[in-house]
Parts: C-alpha cells; structure tokens; sequence
C-alpha cells in the first residue's frame, strides 16, 4: 500500500509541476500581450496629444522645440519632429532619430512601426489646413527586465503556494483514504485465511465507510456460511461414521478421501493408511479393485457379493459401487457401500442344513416302514 501511494504520490507531483509550468508560460504570454496592448494604445495618445499641442503651420519655431523637449522629460519618451523631406528639424535628445523608421515614416506607414532593441515607435503626420508639413515620431522603451523578472517572482510564488496548498490537502485526503484500504486490505486477508471474525472500523470518510460496511457484511455473510457447512458437514460426518456398513469415497482421479469408522473395523485397519492414496493401491482385494475399475469404464451402478479373506476368516460382503455424476454430467467420482452379510450367510447355510436334516430324520422312519 505504501509503494502504491507513493508512486501515486509522485505521478500527481509530476503532472501538477508540468500543469503550472504551462500554466506560468501562458500567464506569461498573456501578461506580456496585455502589456504590449497597453503600451501601444498609451504611445498612441501621446502622440495625438503632442501633435495637438504643436503648431503644424510652422513647425520650425522655438515654441513647438520648447513643447517637445518638455514632454520628453515629463512623458519619459524621446520625441522627434521631422518635415516632409525626412530631415529631424528637432527633438528632445537632439536631432537624432533612428534612419530607418524615419524613411518608413515619409514613405507613409504610420503608427505603429516596429519594437526594436526593447524600444516601440509610433510615427504620426502633422497636418495644416489638410496639407500634410511633416511628422512626429515617438520612442519609448518597453517594461524592463526587472519589471519583468519581478513579475515572473510573484506567478513564481503565486504557483509555488498553490501547489503546495493542493499537495497538502491532497496528501490529507489520500491518508484518510489510506488508513479505510489498509483496515480493508487487512480485513480481506484475515478472511482469505478464514478468520471471519475480523472486521473493518471507518468513521475517516463517509464514501469509503461503504467500503467498510460492505467488508463487514460479507465477514459476517461467510460466518454465517461457514457455520451453516460446518453442521451440515458434522451432521453427515455424523451419520457417515455410525451407519453400520463400511463406506469409502474415490474422487475422480482414483484417490481416496474418505473412509468411515465401520470399514475400519470391518477390515481392521487404520483409515490414515488408505486415505490420499489410489484405489488399486490401498485396496488389498483383487475383487474390490475390479469391481471400481467396472465402475470407473461403464460410469454406472454396481452390485456384487464378494467373499473376501478377513486374517483367518473369510467374510462375505454385499459391495454397492455408485458413480457420483455432478452438474451437467460431470464426473466426480464413486462411492462405495460394504454391507457385512457373513451372519446372513451362516444362518442361511444353518436353515439348509436343518432343513437336510430333518428330511433325513423324517425319510429313515418312512423308509423302515414301507419295508
């Protein structure tokens, strides 16, 4: 039981450890497209905001410098103004600007234009009276890597706490769970080796009482069976050791395992010398081992008187072999009955000599007085 909940134990660790590792990627994934969300819509506004804040009729005058140099500082973004030519007139870290998203810019491809090196450009047309004048063009770094790596600490923590959290209930539960099988387990092996008293105590979960109290039924089920074979077998054994005629049962492979206390004494042996042994084997009379072997061949009914030599005397026995036929015809073995019929015979073998004598005492007078 303990091997098994181990191995159970550590299947459920594996899988629960690969399920929040998924978990922790696509909450990941997620943050960051949430973040990359917010970022793009954020700049955005910037952007609209700045370009309503300059003069796009002149864009080359100290007050649109001014506004955007101020809101490279307060907006923590680095802005640049660029006419229609694709030259930087000016921006809050000079006139620097990358090349290339400013040639993208000019060429018409506004908004979003790319996130390079943790950087998002954003690049917006400044119009006066519908004629396009130039451009802003907005950079601002993405979250950085400490902001990130405190974030993938807390998920870290987050499932690190959920995860022992369910390991400890879990653990709970499978060893209340535990103790029900084990108090099962044991009670089922007490009763494989017959011990029908033993029983099962629950009261740890209500589910697994059921269990308990079905163990419990089928303990007191089997004792009750058990008593109930017991007399019936007591009472046959009963009957079968003090009927007056020897018996003997062979099983279907000419063994034999049963013989009666009046065969015993019948044919003055001890029984646990003919018991476990083949028939041919343990019978000391050729007429017996021929009359089973008739039995075993023909599957039927036999009937024989047999005089057999008893140590110094010979006996007559009335010998019934009876096949024993179980379900469907299936063969199970013989039985077989030894009536004693040697008084029988003396009185019989008394009637006829009385009878021969006293025809012989009645002749001889009839005889002397025909003359």
């Amino acid at each position: 039981m303990n091997k098994y909940r181990v191995r159970l134990f550590s299947v459920f660790v594996v899988c629960m450890i690969l399920v929040f590792c998924v978990l922790g990627l696509f909450l990941q994934q997620l943050f960051e497209t949430s973040d990359q969300r917010k970022a793009e819509e954020h700049i955005e506004k910037e952007a609209k905001y700045l370009a309503s804040l300059l003069d796009a009729g002149n864009l080359n005058n100290q007050a649109n410098e001014k506004i955007i140099k101020d809101a490279g500082g307060a907006l923590d973004v680095s802005a640049s103004v660029i006419d229609t030519d694709g030259k930087v007139l000016y921006g809050s870290n000079g006139r620097s600007a990358d090349s290339q998203k400013v040639q993208a810019l000019v060429s018409g491809h506004e908004g979003i234009l790319s996130t390079t090196d943790n950087k998002l450009y954003y690049g917006l047309s400044l119009r006066s009276e519908g004629e396009k004048t130039g451009y802003v063009l907005l950079s601002a770094s993405e979250k950085s890597d400490g902001l990130k790596g405190e974030l993938w600490g807390m998920l870290t923590a987050s499932l690190c706490t959920a995860f022992i959290v369910i390991v400890y209930f879990y653990s709970s539960v499978t060893s209340r769970y535990k103790r029900s099988m084990e108090s099962a387990t044991n009670v089922a092996t007490e009763l494989s080796k017959g011990n029908y008293d033993a029983r099962t105590y629950g009261g740890y979960i209500r589910r697994s009482d059921k269990l308990g109290h079905a163990m419990n039924s089928l303990a007191i089920d089997l004792m009750e069976m058990t008593r109930t074979q017991e007399m019936q077998r007591d009472r046959l054994l009963t009957v079968i050791e003090n009927i007056g005629s020897g018996l003997i049962m062979i099983d279907g492979r000419g063994f034999i395992n049963l013989v009666n206390r009046s065969y015993a004494k019948q044919f003055h042996i001890n029984p646990n010398h003919m018991l476990r042994r083949l028939y041919h084997d343990a019978f000391e009379h050729e007429e017996v081992i021929q009359l089973v072997e008739d039995i075993f061949m023909t599957e039927t009914k036999k009937c024989k008187l047999l005089r057999l030599p008893i140590k110094i005397e010979r006996r007559y026995f009335e010998v019934d072999g009876v096949p024993i036929m179980g379900p469907d015809d299936e063969w199970k073995g013989i039985v077989l009955v030894f009536h004693d019929m040697t008084e029988t015979k003396k009185l019989e073998q008394m009637r006829k000599d009385f009878v021969a004598n006293v025809s012989h005492e009645l002749k001889t007078p009839i005889t002397s007085i025909k003359g």
